[in-house]
């Protein structure tokens, strides 16, 4: 969407912006020459700039003469993964916790770490009477038996798939777990048709769980939400269940993304 002005715009603000955002992944190092014929300005002004930059640390000078982002502008970048947390949880907070209480369920929002799923939060419900204990690990593992898991690894190419089940045996945690290449296939692909993943006992013989992808404007995998349950509970309210994460997620992505 693109973004209008709401007042006056001080150029010189909006210079500096320009000259941060010139570097990228595949620009990491740029000349002085680079960066003025990059945005039609005279080397003097874009060189002034450069100066208060790097008074500021948000960029720094190597010793070949380039300009590279300075460790002001790397701080921030170590805070995003943080600042997208506390973001998604404030967008999701109500309505995950009208979820744990009306199907008397754990309800987690878990975040993309790189390639792990982190938990962010899990909302327990207030007058249940079961409850589940869930593990107390800060992030999904192993991804092939549980509801959230299963989203990432559906999310995977075929290559990318065959690399992680070199490197994770599939275990047997209960006589539901998945064991071979073939199921776990059918699992995933069940999981692009449908929209949500399930843990059904796979973990714990009595416990199950649903799970729903939150994407990204670029349709990447970004966050999951959940819910974890007796298994009894889950399944005689699936389709309701599956419905309110779903329309959760989509509010998520609509606001956020």
């Amino acid at each position: 969407m693109e973004k209008t002005s709401t007042g006056k715009i001080i150029q010189s603000v909006q210079r500096a912006i320009d000259i941060l955002n010139c570097f990228d992944d595949l620009n990491t190092a740029l000349t002085l020459g680079q960066i003025s014929e990059r945005l039609a300005l005279n080397k003097s002004t874009v060189h002034g700039i450069l100066n208060t930059l790097h008074c500021n640390d948000f960029v720094r000078q190597i010793p070949t003469g380039q300009y590279m982002l300075g460790p002001a502008m790397l701080g921030r970048h170590h805070q995003e993964g943080e600042v997208r947390r506390k973001v998604l949880l404030e967008c999701a907070r109500d309505a995950m916790i009208h979820i744990a209480n009306e199907y008397h369920v754990n309800c987690s929002l878990f975040v993309l770490d790189v390639d792990e799923l982190v938990i962010v939060k899990r909302f327990l419900p207030e007058h249940a009477m079961y409850t589940v204990n869930c593990s107390a690990d800060s992030y999904i593992n192993p991804l092939y038996c549980t509801a959230s898991g299963k989203i990432l690894l559906s999310t995977m190419s075929s290559s990318e798939l065959d690399t992680y089940l070199k490197n994770h045996e599939l275990i047997a945690h209960t006589v539901n777990t998945i064991t071979t290449k073939e199921r776990l296939i059918r699992a995933l692909d069940a999981i692009r048709a449908e929209g949500y993943g399930i843990e059904n006992e796979e973990l714990g013989m009595g416990v199950s769980a649903l799970s729903v992808p939150i994407w990204d404007a670029a349709h990447n995998l970004a966050a999951t939400v959940s819910v974890t349950g007796v298994s009894y509970l889950l399944n005689s309210r699936r389709p309701e269940i599956v419905a309110e994460l779903k329309a959760l997620a989509a509010r998520m992505e609509e606001k956020l993304f």
